[in-house]
């Protein structure tokens, strides 16, 4: 089976049912968004907060996920991860997503 990148109209990721999501809080166990991806409990340097986990925002974090494209892809969907990014760590200037396969890198940071 292909994975593929969410989409922007579902951007959230739960890795176990390798499928997409608009709201983590509508899945009935993954319901904490961390780093775009729906998990059953907050990560243990977060802090939950109406099922978003929050990290010290001084601190720096990378958080690293896999990414699905390949060159023949439709490049909009850096768009997406750049506004899933937006929307979940709007409250740090101190964390650094990085999407990485075996021939493409990208890192989405605030500073």
């Amino acid at each position: 089976m292909n994975i593929y990148q969410c989409p922007e109209e579902a951007k959230y990721y739960i890795k176990d049912k390798k499928s997409c999501i608009d709201d983590c809080k509508r899945d009935e166990l993954y319901k904490y968004l961390y780093n775009g991806n729906c998990l059953k409990v907050c990560p243990v340097e977060t802090h939950n907060v109406d099922y978003v986990c929050f990290l010290n925002e001084n601190r720096c974090t990378l958080g690293k996920n896999d990414i699905y494209l390949s060159y023949k892809d439709n490049l909009q969907i850096i768009g997406t991860l750049i506004k899933s990014y937006i929307s979940e760590f709007y409250y740090t200037n101190n964390y650094i997503s990085l999407y990485q396969n075996t021939n493409y890198s990208i890192m989405i940071y605030k500073n």
